[in-house]
């Protein structure tokens, strides 16, 4: 029975979702968008869009791998949870629920699952800091000049942060001398940080 309601709460939940969001668009301007859509760009934009999904469902496996092996289905499916909710609710708590999502399948610590989550996106804002820089080397029409240098400005200091923390991961087992912290805190710090020291491997990099 238990898994039957949840089945049903779900259905439920999704279908007044889709009344709530549908409920004000016009069907004739959708089905005449769709009728003068180019079928041909939108497939190469599916299929581009599925392939970065393989791509951070593998790069996820490398983050988790020193603690388990988790099958790439599984790691995919968290994915697709986490895109599916930041379609749904605000300030990208996808990451959130993918995280969660990961711990209650395979078994991780929560603390650890969220970590795996927020290695990608340091990656991801070092590596968009790096194209916004080739953006304005090759001055690209649209990009504000004074605006990139305010984001470059806060990726840098961003970027800089993230280095002193990940080289200098030793402060953690220091935490262990300081009495007045309880021990269950410690365990879910540790946690958090035991990831994050595999940004000091270039060739997981």
């Amino acid at each position: 029975m238990g898994k039957w309601f949840k089945i049903a709460i779900g259905i439920i939940i999704s279908v007044v979702l889709l009344v709530l969001a549908f409920r004000k668009i016009d069907f004739t301007d959708v089905i005449h968008a769709l009728k003068n859509t180019n079928i041909i760009p939108l497939l190469v934009c599916v299929l581009f869009s599925g392939i970065s999904c393989i791509f951070r469902a593998l790069m996820w496996r490398i983050t988790t791998g020193p603690v388990k092996k988790v099958g790439i289905s599984t790691l995919f499916g968290g994915v697709m949870v986490g895109y599916m909710v930041n379609n749904i609710l605000p300030l990208r708590l996808g990451e959130v629920f993918r995280a969660y999502y990961l711990a209650s399948k395979c078994g991780f610590a929560k603390t650890y699952a969220l970590s795996t989550v927020i290695i990608e996106r340091v990656l991801d804002v070092f590596f968009l800091g790096l194209l916004l820089l080739l953006s304005l080397f090759y001055g690209l029409n649209g990009l504000s000049f004074k605006s990139s240098l305010i984001v470059l400005a806060a990726w840098a200091v961003v970027v800089v942060a993230t280095v002193l923390l990940i080289i200098n991961l030793s402060w953690i087992e220091k935490l262990e001398r300081i009495t007045f912290i309880p021990g269950r805190i410690l365990k879910t710090i540790k946690e958090f940080f035991v990831p994050l020291a595999q940004l000091q491997q270039p060739r997981k990099i």
